[in-house]
């Protein structure tokens, strides 16, 4: 399925995760007391096969992801995804540095299925609350794969893609590197894409 949005629509839809994004590094800034800036500087449309192309794993790296499903006007499965050397640091500065590093495996599963619910959250009730649509949202799912395992998970539904959106975490002494997978057939997409499209031609016809 070929992506023919507009280059204002992808704006739009970018400017939604970053809106997103910045309701969610609030909630992160609250509850780690660190001060954690979110952005995504661009999304990308990519079928199943290619939704991981952009994620860098040494090798042999497994990918950590946080799966949310949704359902209602758009329906699919939204990801946060990481290489695991990247969740394990990101742990690290959610529980601090009171929590030893060779502890923070222990806890790497709830506190990142706790991330991936909150961020999750925030992008796709961003696209509720712009779109003026509601959605139904699951629980937060913690799974360890190599690439080919998360492809797998994902099947080869004909006309999907992924909506690839990076995220850059921007923290006091490095940054790391995510990605947001919104994964939806192609009913679902035509959908957002109308929804979108009106959102556009509201704010350049005003």
């Amino acid at each position: 399925m070929k992506n023919t949005w507009t280059k204002l629509e992808v704006d739009a839809l970018t400017e939604f995760f970053n809106l997103g994004l910045g309701r969610a590094a609030a909630t992160l800034n609250e509850i780690s007391g660190q001060d954690i800036d979110m952005c995504t500087p661009h999304i990308e449309f990519c079928p199943t096969s290619d939704v991981l192309k952009h994620v860098t794993t040494a090798d042999g790296e497994l990918i950590i992801s946080i799966k949310l499903d949704f359902d209602g006007v758009i329906y699919g499965d939204s990801f946060l995804i990481f290489p695991e050397s990247e969740g394990l640091k990101l742990v690290g500065v959610i529980l601090g540095d009171e929590t030893p590093e060779a502890d923070r495996a222990e806890y790497l599963e709830d506190t990142l299925n706790e991330l991936g619910n909150i961020i999750l959250n925030a992008c796709l009730s961003s696209f509720c609350d712009t779109l003026s649509f509601t959605l139904d949202n699951g629980l937060p799912q913690y799974s360890k794969d190599d690439h080919g395992g998360f492809i797998k998970k994902l099947g080869q539904v004909e006309n999907s893609l992924g909506i690839v959106a990076e995220v850059e975490f921007k923290l006091h002494e490095s940054d790391i590197a995510g990605h947001i997978i919104i994964f939806m057939e192609q009913g679902s997409i035509a959908s957002l894409r109308v929804k979108v499209a009106h959102f556009v031609r509201e704010i350049y016809d005003a």
